[in-house]
């Protein structure tokens, strides 16, 4: 039994390759078994032949243990690259395989066909499935010879159930698996390979119905065009060109273009470079002016690139209305021009304004230099006139200690002549002897008295004069300079009712310009004296000097009226003066100022409230360079 069902064996896969030679799934596909060692059992070309060393182009893996692999999968299916009659020597073709494992034979019956021709009806694949799966009955028919009673009903069973089918579509219903294991595992088989089939086309009519989705609702106009002729397009195509489908579908490209482009080219020699570079392999994306069936031009943004549908290449077009934004970009353009245009003369004005900002900042650099050589001979004017008031009133001061010695001198002078002529007469008595030396003692100690009064007046005068004329630098007491100062001062206060006080330590050396500094303290107490006080009032300056580290402290406070808000930040600005009708010039401030920031190195700022007083704040270094 088991010689004569393997001479039916060899019989039957030997009338089943030559079968097979002439049986094809769609057009190109086709069936074939091989078995566990990957030799080939049944091939439309390669029957008998050792499959082992061909490879999956798509993953370069062998391609046999990929399919043995596939039929334990649960699609039981693998999709790979391979040849196509025509093109022996391209594996650039996709392929999907169906394979099942068949264990009485240790067989491995595969179904492959070319992706691209799964279009084709359903159910002519399935009954090319069928026709083969009947020939393996044949098989399995002729290894069971002994239990024919067993097989034949459930095969006829099988194959009637098949035949009942509807012809035009894979069956509703699985078919019946009946009869023995084998017969009932190809039953399976071919349920299974119906089962991928239509799950394959479902799949297809699901990838359809979403590309035509995207295809209707594409928010740009899409085309598909062969030799010039618009083959399908889109809902968007037909509002783009006002017109309904019919309009457009079978119709050459070259009715929906004005025959020149606006710049003078002809637009049928544009719309051909562009389409031979897509076919050559080079997307296009460019601007031409369309032409809407109701005959009005528009711009319009195009994007060429090729598609190969059925061995036939197409050029698939998406189209842009751009003709708003063309007409802004015109706008723009026009505003550029005049914005160009405009600057231009800006230029020109900008250069004319250039000569004429250097003539007037010439001008202002010379009146700049003529206002600072006028301001620095008004403040040495300033300190000249100080000077000058200084010296007016040294010189009124001096002026009772001599008269003083002179009446003095006169009055001893004129006893002296007296005396000597009684001497000389010899009329001259004890008494009279003893009257002129108490006349002279009286006299000389008058004259003594008032002369030194003199000399330490001169003494004080010409300390601070020959100081505030000099930049000399030197080490003093601030103390005792200070004193000299208000010494200096004494004839202008003398005949008002305001008192300095000055509260300061003995000993106070300091190293810095005792001239810069004489004239910030004369300056803020003849302001004082000017301007916070009414003629014959009353009232203080005080003068509190102290000493914090490295820095001196200086706040001249006064009792009188105040600087109103409006005048406060001003008062160290030249010029600025609120007794100008009564000779008052508005640098002796800003003299002062300049003279503690810049040469003592120092700070000043000035608190004051309207009715309660002013106070300035000095610092500066005790040693000026530490």
């Amino acid at each position: 039994i088991e010689q004569d069902a393997g001479d039916r064996l060899t019989a039957v896969i030997a009338e089943l390759n030559k079968i097979n030679k002439k049986l094809k799934l769609g057009k190109d596909g086709y069936f074939y078994i091989f078995d566990s060692s990957y030799r080939f059992v049944v091939h439309p070309y390669m029957g008998g032949e050792d499959g082992s060393s061909l490879v999956d182009h798509k993953t370069g893996k062998p391609l046999l243990p990929e399919l043995k692999e596939a039929a334990n999968s649960p699609d039981k299916s693998i999709e790979y690259l391979w040849n196509r009659p025509g093109h022996e020597d391209n594996y650039n073709f996709s392929k999907r395989a169906y394979v099942n494992y068949f264990k009485p034979l240790s067989w491995y019956i595969c179904c492959a066909f070319y992706t691209d021709e799964l279009d084709l009806r359903t159910a002519s694949i399935g009954h090319q499935i069928i026709i083969f799966a009947l020939l393996l009955i044949v098989v399995s028919f002729t290894l069971t010879v002994f239990v024919a009673d067993n097989v034949t009903k459930p095969l006829s069973t099988l194959v009637n159930t098949i035949r009942q089918t509807d012809e035009d579509d894979i069956p509703l219903e699985p078919i019946p698996t009946i009869g023995t294991t084998e017969i009932r595992t190809l039953g399976s088989i071919i349920n299974d390979m119906l089962h991928a089939v239509t799950q394959s086309r479902k799949r297809l009519h699901a990838s359809e119905a979403r590309y035509r989705a995207l295809h209707e609702n594409a928010g740009d106009a899409i085309f598909l065009i062969q030799n010039g002729v618009f083959i399908d397009c889109n809902h968007k195509a037909t509002r783009l060109f006002a017109c309904d489908r019919e309009h457009i579908i079978g119709h050459r490209i070259a009715n929906f273009f004005p025959p020149r482009q606006p710049d003078g080219t002809r637009t049928a020699t544009v719309i051909m470079r562009r389409i031979k570079a897509v076919i050559a392999g080079e997307q296009q994306l460019f601007e031409l002016m369309h032409k809407r069936r109701n005959g009005e031009n528009f711009y319009a943004e195009v994007h060429l690139s090729a598609v190969s549908i059925d061995d036939d290449v197409l050029v698939h077009a998406i189209v842009r209305d751009i003709n708003e934004r063309k007409q802004q970009e015109e706008v723009i353009r026009q505003h550029s021009n005049r914005l160009a245009r405009v600057n231009t003369e800006l230029a020109i004005y900008k250069d004319k304004l250039e000569n004429l900002v250097a003539e007037r900042t010439t001008e202002l650099e010379q009146s700049g230099r003529d206002l600072t050589a006028a301001q620095k001979e008004l403040v040495e004017a300033e300190t000249l006139a100080s000077l000058g008031s200084l010296v007016a009133g040294v010189a009124h001061e001096i002026n009772t200690p001599i008269g003083v010695s002179v009446t003095a001198a006169s009055y001893l002078q004129d006893r002296t002549v007296h005396f000597t002529r009684q001497y000389e007469s010899g009329d001259l008595a004890r008494s009279d002897f003893e009257t002129y030396i108490a006349t002279a003692q009286k006299s000389a100690q008058i004259i003594l008295t008032n002369v030194q009064r003199a000399a330490d007046l001169i003494q004080s005068f010409k300390q601070v004069a020959v100081d505030q004329s000099s930049a000399e630098r030197r080490t003093f007491n601030l103390k005792e300079y200070v004193d000299e100062i208000l010494a200096s001062l004494h004839p202008q206060f003398k005949k008002t009712a305001i008192c300095i006080i000055v509260d300061c330590k003995r000993d106070f050396p300091v190293n810095t310009y005792p001239g810069a500094l004489s004239q910030v303290l004369t300056n803020l107490l003849l302001n004082a004296l000017t301007h916070a006080f009414d003629d014959g009032e009353q009232g203080t300056i005080t003068l509190t000097i102290r000493q914090s580290g490295n820095t001196a402290r200086i706040n001249c406070s006064d009792s009188g009226h105040g600087i109103p808000p409006e005048h406060l930040n001003k008062i160290f600005e030249p010029f600025f003066t609120t007794r100008r009708e009564l000779g008052g010039s508005g640098l002796g401030l800003h003299i002062a100022f300049n003279q503690i920031t810049q040469t003592l190195k120092g700070t000043i700022r000035c608190h004051s409230v309207v009715g309660q007083g002013t106070t300035f704040e000095m610092e500066f270094p005790c040693e000026l360079g530490s």
